[in-house]
């Protein structure tokens, strides 16, 4: 037979994980600066310039650019769950 208490103890266990606080979903968009050319160090920069900002990468806006842009990544909206 199982106790009243282990009983008791698994009912709260449940109860605890069911009112626990969810994750959060953050949408993060990229903004470009400019030219990676221009820019040596990315990432840095766009944690130096934007407040918000994750960090950044270089890319390519599209298959037919020559040239690397550097995008800082940005949390668009921030939704608690």
């Amino acid at each position: 037979m199982v106790s009243f208490g282990k009983c008791f103890f698994l009912l709260l266990l449940c109860l605890a994980l069911l009112i626990s606080p969810k994750p959060a979903e953050a949408k993060i968009g990229l903004e470009t600066i400019g030219l990676c050319s221009k820019i040596p160090n990315c990432n840095q920069k766009c944690k130096e310039l934007k407040k918000t900002a994750i960090g950044g990468m270089c890319y390519r806006k599209s298959p037919r650019d020559t040239e690397d842009t550097c995008g800082c990544f940005v949390i668009i909206s921030y939704i608690a769950s």
